[in-house]
């Protein structure tokens, strides 16, 4: 009765959700680490000046707490990460979060393009290139002001 209670209720339910509205919920792709391992590899790829809390919810999630908001940001827009040579999705909690039943079948990739010749360094370009391969999210500041010609990033 007393659990009925708290999943109907929805005040009772939405006061449960504010510590987690300014969460991330992280996997590793293809590889199963420990607690330790990952909060120290996280802090290790992510560079931040505060530090975060981590939460392993099993299933091979970790929740993320940070102590400065802006550093959510910052490694959303960031990504991709790679730890162990392994992909690490990353997305901000949600109430609908369920770590039994979530799947992840997408992440963010950047794509390194070599020796693409000057005139390709246009974004309507790129933007048509890569949309027969998948998705494009953005394309590197560097490479829309074609800042650096060695290689095009993109998204």
């Amino acid at each position: 009765m007393v659990a009925n209670f708290f999943f109907t209720n929805d005040g009772v339910f939405n006061n449960l959700c504010i510590p987690w509205h300014d969460s991330l919920i992280t996997k590793l792709f293809g590889k199963s680490v420990g607690f330790f391992q990952m909060k120290s590899r996280l802090r290790g790829v992510w560079k931040q000046s505060g530090d975060f809390e981590l939460m392993d919810v099993n299933n091979g999630f970790f929740a993320v707490k940070f102590d400065i908001k802006d550093h959510i940001t910052k490694v959303i827009t960031r990504g991709s990460w790679m730890i162990f040579d392994h992909y690490l999705a990353v997305c901000t909690w949600s109430s609908d979060f369920n770590l039994v039943t979530t799947k992840i079948n997408q992440t963010m990739v950047w794509q390194r393009i070599l020796s693409l010749k000057l005139v390709f360094y246009d974004e309507s370009f790129l933007l048509v290139m890569l949309i027969i391969v998948s998705t494009l999210v953005k394309v590197d500041l560097n490479t829309f002001n074609v800042e650096r010609e060695k290689s095009a990033w993109v998204c």
